[in-house]
């Protein structure tokens, strides 16, 4: 049943909507109101599928004027379906060389082309081999298996160097100069020199932070025909020959032979002797040789020599002793020889350690003894021929 008042009209019954059979006439400025409220210019109703409410209305309206705009839309030329196109019939896309089973493509950084899938489980072989390529050599790789191609690794010969005998399985590196002679050979690197000298030798320079650097040579001089050692003078500029080892024929030569350190090392060894030594003056702490003799030096004085035919003498008339009073020479032993001294007369005192020389006493002469004796008839006459005795 439907209730009418006077501004309302209701399914009093059931509490549903009303039907509207015939249509609904709203008089012109009269509003529809939704929950009290007649909306705004240009909202419409909303359905939310419970109820019904005045909603902002959707106007494009704007971007229809501005696409009418552009013109008829028919003559325009619109994608409105896509042809078969080939892949290889792009412009940056090269699908067909090298195509193979499992390819896949690759960008290159310029274009799309066929690369083998990486990713596969189809192993690539390679081959490698040498190839020429003008005067240098590329060191290349051929794919096999699920693989094609080749990669090349260009060796390029510098200064002074060239390749002969290049084969595929290897080739020959050659280093020449520009004469092609040994002795003019020249060769530089940060840590030495291979080159020749301008008095005609050859020789290996090596690098050193500071000074003239030291050199290995081969001499010009025929007579000194063997290898040198040449380091700086005294550490300055000039070159001096340390070490020369000769050959057949020329003796090896040595200059300035020093230890390293002081009193550290030896020449020679107790089961390695050296034969001779020949040399005018080598000093040693104590020792030093004279022409075929062997003499010993204290505070840079020559005091004892032994000779050639191995007398021992000293080297300065009446200046020293054998022997002294607090280091005696305990026996002396002789062949049945002769004592001689100038006189012909010897002395004799006792001279105990740390005191004093007692009175030398001459030894007497056997021979004077004798003739004193022979000269003397009694006891006083041998007494008075005794003391007449001189040295």
């Amino acid at each position: 049943m439907s209730k009418i008042l006077a501004d309302q009209i209701a399914n009093y019954d059931d509490n549903g909507p009303i039907e509207i059979k015939e249509g609904l006439n709203i008089a012109s400025g009269k509003p529809i109101q939704i929950a009290g409220s007649a909306g705004s210019n240009g909202n419409v109703l909303v359905s939310n599928g419970t109820t019904v409410s005045w909603s902002n209305a959707l106007d494009n309206s704007g971007n229809w004027d501005t696409a009418f705009g552009w013109g008829n839309h028919a003559s325009e030329g619109y994608l409105t379906s896509v042809p078969a196109i080939a892949l290889n019939g792009l412009s940056d896309v090269d699908a067909t060389t090298g195509l193979q089973n499992g390819s896949i493509l690759k960008y290159n950084g310029a274009s799309w082309e066929v690369a083998p899938d990486l990713n596969d489980n189809d192993d690539t072989t390679y081959a490698q081999s040498a190839v020429a390529s003008g005067s240098n050599v590329n060191l290349r790789l051929t794919a096999g298996g699920s693989g094609s191609g080749n990669d090349d690794i260009l060796v390029s010969a510098g200064s002074n160097i060239s390749f002969s005998s290049v084969t595929s399985a290897g080739f020959t590196i050659d280093a020449t100069t520009s004469s092609n002679l040994p002795a003019g050979l020249s060769f530089t690197d940060p840590d030495f020199t291979i080159g020749s000298g301008s008095g005609g030798y050859s020789s290996i320079r090596f690098a050193q932070p500071s000074g003239t650097a030291p050199q290995i040579r081969n001499s010009s001089d025929p007579s000194s025909t063997g290898v040198s050692i040449w380091g700086a003078y005294s550490g300055g500029g000039t070159m001096q020959e340390d070490i020369h080892l000769g050959t057949s024929g020329i003796a090896s030569k040595f200059q300035n032979l020093n230890p390293k350190t002081d009193s550290t090392y030896d020449l020679g060894t107790n089961a390695l002797r050296w034969q001779k030594v020949y040399a005018d003056d080598i000093d040693t702490p104590s020792i030093t040789t004279g022409a075929n003799s062997l003499v010993f030096n204290t505070n840079s004085n020559d005091r004892w020599e032994i000779t050639s035919n191995g007398h021992i003498l000293p080297r300065d008339h009446e200046q020293y002793d054998i022997g002294s009073a607090e280091k005696k020479v305990r026996h002396l032993f002789l062949s049945d020889n002769t004592i001689y001294s100038e006189t012909g007369t010897i002395k004799v005192a006792d001279h105990p350690s740390g005191g004093a020389a007692g009175t030398a006493k001459i030894l007497l002469d056997i021979a004077k003894l004798q003739t004193a004796t022979a000269a003397s008839a009694d006891f006083e006459a041998f007494k008075t021929a005794i003391a007449a005795l001189t040295p």
